[in-house]
């Protein structure tokens, strides 16, 4: 910020005063506000095992029960484990030791002196002091380099994705940046991403019978516990998934227990439905979402477009045009009504006592975040829980009236969590045009009816031909016209006009050879990881290349003697 500044200056000029702002959240990191960490590496299991043993739940409300456990386990992990220490964001680099360090003072003061020596007799004794002191430093960082790097191709045998594999990996991403924390900026986003909607929950059925309502099993917490992930990161509790899994063991009894009160009641515990905002910038690849899709996805659309373009006539033949249009739901998981989805529940007769713990866990949800201000908190009115197992489900069950619609003949939808793909197949373009326009017509009327909105100008058209004349058809989804476009991309694979693939191949070859060069750094021709290992990292490229293959191999039939563009490097595997 620059301005005019009235302060005397004994001149006949104005002082020009700048004023540079800094974000605060540079320099030293901090411990967001209100949570409690543990450091996972100092567990002590026996020292946490002696205290979780001895505990015992009272009975009573479902929710003093879970207070008692949670009491219990938050005590352990203060008896058995250290504080958390939170990091400095700048780290030194990896190469960086203590022989390095000496090597760097000895020649920041040999470059000071040769400095001072200008002009004196021992000049040239000084200057050739100080290029010997940074011809020491230079190789002290070689050496440290090429020894570190070794370490690092040694360590991937014993964690063949773990430290060595994310740092080469790592280069192909763009690099991290600071979340934003700036009050008015993070408040902002929170209110955008999580919209307010005015809570309208239909009461649940009524509460059967406690002997109607089945205890919590022995394999379903068995199944629970072989799920969590030793290495994820804890919830907003701070309690490391360690830690979680011994108490398990130590009290599973107690565990089922609480489990089914909770079930019993219907109550779903307030202190389990806090949820932490952890904002990151984005840049334009981390929003490309990976996706794991079933084969049939990718078949039912490029089959549906293959045969309308079978046969050998057109306009007194089989031959139809076939029109692929994607739809984008803004905001999708975020904005799903709590009711439309306890109303899906019902009318697919689900057990009453579910659809009370589904109410319940639907009310007072609240969102914790961080700004300069301090820890905010944010009451959530909408959406299902993203990273849990029940957001996809919640999703799924709402979502399933939309691929349920009574669409014209020639129409056909398919869905695949919140991505929406139309395919309309008819023998003249102003029919393909006219059906399309009505089935979007009726997809976004269905959305708005669920509370959803459709992000109109992110809708793509592709018309499927075999002709040699360039034909494109213009559909409308609300207010605005899309042309179809010679290739879209729908969940991860690049679909032409043609049915080709040869846009999709280009494109993952490409990514093949930026990661098996990135691979190969860790796997020298002497030395290095042995031919298992080898052949995992091999097998690396080859999903990339074969991603959706079951959509593009067929298509690529025809096309056979076409070469893709660019070849991946091979990885060597030696022969065991």
């Amino acid at each position: 910020m620059a301005g005019k500044c009235d302060i005397y200056t004994s001149s006949d000029h104005k002082a020009i005063v700048y004023e540079i702002l800094l974000e605060k959240n540079q320099g030293v990191g901090r411990a967001p506000a209100g949570n409690r960490r543990w450091s996972a590496r100092s567990f002590d299991g026996d020292s946490f095992a002696e205290i979780v043993s001895g505990m015992e739940i009272r009975s009573g409300f479902a929710e003093d029960m879970v207070d008692e456990l949670m009491s219990t386990i938050t005590r352990a992990c203060d008896a058995s484990m250290s504080g958390a220490r939170y990091r400095r964001r700048r780290e030194p680099a990896y190469w960086w030791n203590d022989d390095i360090a000496e090597c760097r003072r000895d020649c920041i003061r040999a470059r000071r002196c040769a400095q001072r020596a200008r002009g004196r007799p021992d000049e040239v004794i000084r200057r050739e002091e100080f290029a010997n002191a940074r011809r020491r430093l230079r190789d002290a960082i070689k050496v440290s380099k090429r020894l570190c790097w070794r370490q690092l191709c040694d360590e991937v045998d014993r964690d063949v994705w773990g430290k060595p594999y994310r740092t080469v990996m790592s280069r192909l991403k763009a690099p991290r940046t600071s979340p934003p924390t700036a009050p008015d900026l993070v408040r902002r986003a929170v209110s955008t991403l999580f919209p307010s909607v005015i809570p309208r929950l239909i009461g649940a059925p009524p509460l059967l019978e406690e002997h109607l309502i089945p205890e919590v099993g022995v394999e379903e917490l068995r199944w629970a516990y072989r799920r969590v992930r030793i290495g994820a990161a804890p919830g907003p509790d701070g309690i490391p998934n360690t830690a979680l899994k011994a108490a398990v063991e130590a009290c599973f009894d107690s565990f089922r227990r609480v489990f089914t009160a909770c079930l019993r009641e219907g109550c779903f515990p307030a202190r389990w439905k806090r949820q932490r905002l952890v904002p990151d910038a984005k840049t334009r690849q981390a929003c490309r979402r990976t996706i794991v899709v079933p084969p049939a996805m990718y078949v039912r659309h490029s089959g549906t477009a293959r045969s309308a373009i079978s046969g050998k006539r057109w306009h007194r033949g089989t031959k139809k045009y076939c029109a692929i249009i994607t739809l984008d739901v803004r905001n999708a998981f975020n904005s799903a009504r709590w009711d439309k989805i306890l109303t899906a529940l019902s009318q697919m007769e689900v057990p009453a006592y579910l659809q009370r713990m589904v109410s319940n866990y639907f009310r007072g949800r609240v969102l914790e975040f961080t700004t300069d201000d301090g820890a905010e908190t944010y009451e959530v009115t909408a959406g299902v829980p993203q990273g849990s197992v029940l957001g996809p489900i919640l999703w799924n069950v709402m979502y399933d009236r939309i691929l349920r619609l009574e669409l014209p003949r020639p129409a056909k939808i398919v869905g695949f969590a919140d991505d929406i793909a139309i395919t309309v197949v008819a023998k003249h373009l102003n029919l393909v045009e006219f059906y399309s326009n009505e089935t979007i017509r009726l997809v976004r009327a269905a959305l708005t009816e669920l509370g959803l909105q459709t992000a109109d100008q992110k809708t793509e058209v592709l018309l499927v031909t075999s002709r040699k004349v360039t034909e494109t058809i213009t559909v409308r989804a609300g207010s605005h016209y899309i042309t179809s476009a010679p290739c879209i991309r729908y969940l991860g694979v690049h679909i032409d006009a043609r049915l080709r693939f040869e846009e999709h191949l280009r494109i993952v070859s490409d990514k093949a050879n930026r990661v098996a060069g990135a691979l190969l750094g860790l796997m020298p021709n002497i030395g290095g990881p042995r031919s298992s290992r080898r052949r995992l990292y091999a097998n690396v490229v080859d999903s990339i290349l074969l991603y959706g293959a079951p959509a593009w191999s067929e298509g690529r039939e025809e096309a056979s003697r076409a070469t893709p563009a660019g070849r991946p490097r091979f990885i060597v595997v030696p022969a065991c």
